[in-house]
This record gives C-alpha cells, structure tokens and sequence, in this order.
C-alpha cells in the first residue's frame, strides 16, 4: 500500500518540479537515488536540518534567491513544525474563548449594576 505523499512532500515536490522538471532530474543533478527521494516525500525518513539546509542551497542556487526562502518553505511544511503550529493555535483559540467569555461576563455585570 503507497503511503500518502506528506505536506513537506508536496512542498519538495512543488520545488522540485519548478526547478528541474522531475524527480529524476533532481536526482540526478542532486546526486540521490529516486527511492531516498520517495522516502522523504512520503514521510518514511525524516530530513534533518543540515540536510534541509543542503536542499535550501541547492535551490538558491537554482533560483537566485536566498537559502533561508527555500529553508523556511520546506520546514513550514515539516510534520514536526504543523503539529506545534497545530498546537499552538488550540492554544490561542482556547485562551480567545475564555477571554471572550470573560469580557461577556463583566459586561453583563456591568448591565446589572447600572
């Protein structure tokens, strides 16, 4: 059963076809085999920053345009980085509600005591 290309993988896949065409391009040119390829963009192996700092480089150099763009898209898309944003926002949306309902309250208790 073919697992399910991942965020991450979509945004390397995204870059990948932009910049060179296909997988095998990249491959080639990159200088990896299309399987390790697979495995990062279906989440069987996860890239470590050196690497996704190699990758960023690879297609600066590419593009023209700085590494840190190329670093910050792919690891916007890394599974670690969704969860804590995922995370983060429960977060947030929780403490939105509480403070909503609180602002609520005081203005029905100002209501009542006018």
């Amino acid at each position: 059963m073919a697992r399910k290309i991942t965020k991450f993988g979509k945004e390397l896949d995204s870059l990948i076809m932009e910049y060179c065409g296909s997988d095998y391009m990249f491959c080639l040119d990159y200088g990896m085999l299309e399987t390790t390829l697979y495995s990062w963009k279906h989440g069987r192996s996860q890239l470590n920053l050196p690497k996704v700092a190699l990758l960023a480089e690879y297609f600066a150099e590419k593009s023209g345009l700085p590494p840190l763009h190329f670093a910050i898209r792919l690891v916007s898309n890394h599974d670690t980085m969704l969860t804590v944003q995922s995370n983060f926002n429960k977060k947030i949306n929780k403490q939105r509600a509480k403070d909503r309902a609180k602002q609520r309250y005081q203005e029905q208790k100002d209501k009542g005591s006018k």
